[in-house]
């Protein structure tokens, strides 16, 4: 159990980012541990390697061309939806013409007209009586309506 919690902090022990408490118990087992000890010293090995090699130099011109490219991709993808392929330009007329229907058809359909809640035929109620006779501001309406008789609560 304990080489294992050793081994996950391995790396952080060579490189000092345990804390004061860690970092103790972390060497306490490496003294007693020469499984894990020599672990330690592969890893330190490696590290030490890889801080000794060179990285690889670029060809001539590959970072203006990786920027260049970077570019085009840039620009052609803000002109299209994420992942779709579809540009935001093809979008907008049927965008307005969504939106022109949904006005159209809220100012002309009557109301309660294809409501599957029996709870809007008060409203159809109300509006086909305020065009029948005269309603005034301030009336009781829920006699006209007939929520006692229809038990629909206010």
């Amino acid at each position: 159990m304990m080489c294992r919690w050793v081994q996950e902090r391995l790396s952080a022990y060579l490189d000092d980012h345990l804390n004061g408490r860690d970092m103790a118990t972390l060497w306490k087992h490496l003294q007693a541990c020469s499984s894990c000890r020599a672990q330690e010293a592969q890893l330190r090995k490696l590290v030490q390697l890889l801080k000794a090699t060179v990285p690889p130099e670029a060809p001539a011109g590959f970072w203006a061309e990786t920027h260049r490219r970077l570019r085009e991709q840039a620009q052609a993808s803000s002109r299209r939806l994420p992942c779709s392929g579809i540009s935001w330009r093809s979008l907008i007329l049927p965008a307005i013409a969504a939106l022109l229907v949904a006005i159209v058809l809220w100012n002309v359909w009557p109301p309660g007209v294809g409501s599957s809640n029996p709870n809007d035929d008060w409203k159809l109620r109300v509006a086909e009586h305020a065009a029948s006779s005269s309603v005034q501001p301030g009336m009781d309406l829920s006699r006209l309506v007939g929520w006692e008789a229809s038990g629909i609560n206010r």
